[in-house]
């Protein structure tokens, strides 16, 4: 946890070595061995960051967040097509629907599912996103979207709004809502407000706080 407060300030080196020093303290740890390898991603060092993402996935192969991480570490490379042998080659004990709508969801990477993935996605109830409308109905959005389905994925923009909005209400200076909200207003065609959404994000969120 030090790690990560240290990384939402800025403090790159500082959270390294608290990500080393836990680690070290608690080697068969996944948690310490992703938060290292996380830190190393984020600091551009790629080829450190997958030997802790490798004992990470062996302490736990059906952990999506790992797996994610492991995506992640080859698309910061720049492979497409080693992210996507990554993705096929770790579905052997893990729920399809659940491994779709989790890239679907976590940083939107739908576009790194193949065909058949995405069409599952298309597929799905909001079950497999938790339950949650907004959650589900964006997924859906940005998958439509990536498949050129422009209209559908305006439909599902119209229906994830609502959800959000009523988010919003219990939570209202949750940042990352306010950036939800902001690309679907995005997609229903709303520049102005989209535009303001997002500077209420920021302003929620700042680089000073989160960076």
């Amino acid at each position: 946890m030090t790690a990560y407060v240290a990384r939402a300030a800025g403090r790159w080196e500082e959270a390294l070595g608290y990500a080393r020093k836990a680690q070290a303290l608690d080697p068969r740890s996944v948690y310490a061995a992703w938060t290292l390898a996380q830190t190393l991603l984020v600091l551009r060092r790629y080829d450190e960051a997958q030997v802790p993402l490798d004992l990470a996935r062996t302490l736990a192969p059906k952990d999506l967040g790992v797996l994610h991480t492991r995506v992640m570490l080859e698309l910061a490379r720049g492979d497409l097509s080693a992210a996507r042998r990554v993705l096929a080659a770790s579905t052997q004990g893990i729920d399809p629907a659940a491994l779709v709508a989790f890239f679907a969801l976590a940083m939107d990477l739908g576009w790194v599912l193949d065909d058949s993935q995405q069409r599952l996605v298309l597929t799905l109830s909001p079950e497999p996103f938790g339950g949650d409308l907004s959650s589900w109905a964006a997924s859906l959005m940005h998958v439509h979207a990536l498949r050129g389905e422009n209209a559908l994925a305006r439909a599902y923009a119209d229906s994830a709004r609502p959800a959000i909005d009523a988010a919003l209400k219990a939570n209202p200076t949750f940042g990352d809502l306010h950036v939800f909200r902001t690309v679907v207003l995005a997609y229903l065609g709303d520049a102005r407000q989209a535009e303001q959404e997002g500077k209420r994000a920021i302003a929620l969120a700042p680089i000073a706080r989160q960076a």
